[in-house]
């Protein structure tokens, strides 16, 4: 055999392992498509799974969960404010203050709207009024839950509560283990325990440079989180990208400081809507015991 004969072979053999390699290449690259496909499937579905084991987390401490929907796995009592060091109620020197309930008012004052004066259908439309709940160009400040619907009261003025930021934030820290979460429940409560202490000696607001920093601090941990929380984006065919929870508390954050933070900038906000629900309390438990009041006497009965 000659010398030119041997490396045809040789070439010729090389060719074919070489085509061998590269089928067997395409082989394991059709098998990992299909593994990558597979995993993103079982990761999709494990997200489900754990979203649905979060859920179950949820309880009336660390959402905005009613207390009645714990049922018997009712979590332990654990307040968010830090321990004083001072005793329980009101303190020595403390005067108070409250109002008295009187039931014989000075005087009554009916208020309707100047177009409703003379109209004969007035105590007809009033009542419509009151079972829609209806606020015609309230002016004021509303203190919710950003609950959609109560921003369409475009000419009021919004705060949050703070209470259920609070217990979600506690849901982030605790369930999805967020790191940012704690760190900012810490700051929400040292900016109220702050305007407490300088109402105290006569303060009406924060200085500029406090409440400047108080602000920076606010961003930077909302920022940590949304950083900590990219947007996933969906499979092909479906339409927009996956928030989730965290990120879609986060972007609430965000985009909703200014009326999270009114609390700071207006010290005649209150932190939470508590006194509002408070209010209320009392007449929602007689309505669930009861259903309704069986004559008009009992209802001004209970009213008194």
């Amino acid at each position: 055999m000659t010398e030119n004969e041997f490396l045809r072979e040789l070439v010729a053999a090389l060719m074919k392992q070489n085509a061998e390699l590269l089928a067997q290449v395409a082989s394991a690259n059709e098998q990992i498509t299909a593994t990558n496909a597979q995993i993103a499937v079982l990761t999709e579905r494990i997200e489900e799974l754990l979203e649905q084991l979060d859920k179950k987390n949820k309880n009336s401490r660390n959402s905005s969960k009613p207390p009645s929907s714990d049922g018997y796995s009712k979590p332990a009592p654990k307040s968010l404010k830090k321990p004083s060091g001072k005793k329980p109620g009101g303190q020595k020197g403390h005067k108070g203050n409250g109002m008295k309930i009187t039931h014989k008012p000075d005087e009554f004052v009916p208020l309707f709207p100047a177009a409703c004066l003379n109209c004969p259908n007035r105590a007809v439309c009033a009542m419509k009024v009151a079972e829609r709940r209806y606020i015609p160009d309230y002016h004021g400040i509303m203190i919710h839950d950003c609950w959609k619907p109560y921003f369409k009261y475009e000419k009021a003025e919004h705060a949050l509560c703070c209470a259920h930021i609070l217990r979600e934030l506690v849901y982030a820290e605790e369930v999805k283990h967020q790191q940012w979460a704690k760190p900012l429940r810490e700051l929400l409560c040292e900016m109220l325990t702050e305007r407490n202490r300088l109402a105290e000696l006569g303060e009406i607001r924060f200085s500029k440079e406090q409440a400047d920093a108080y602000s920076s601090r606010y961003d930077a941990l909302v920022t940590q989180g949304l950083e900590a929380n990219p947007l996933q984006l969906r499979k092909k065919g479906q339409m927009g990208a996956k928030k989730g929870e965290v990120r879609s508390l986060l972007e609430r954050l965000r985009d909703r400081k200014q009326q999270i933070l009114r609390f700071a900038a207006d010290w005649y906000v209150p932190f939470t809507n508590n006194a509002a629900e408070q209010d209320i309390r009392f007449s929602k438990v007689k309505l669930k015991v009861s259903g309704c009041f069986r004559t008009k006497h009992g209802a001004e009965e209970y009213a008194d």
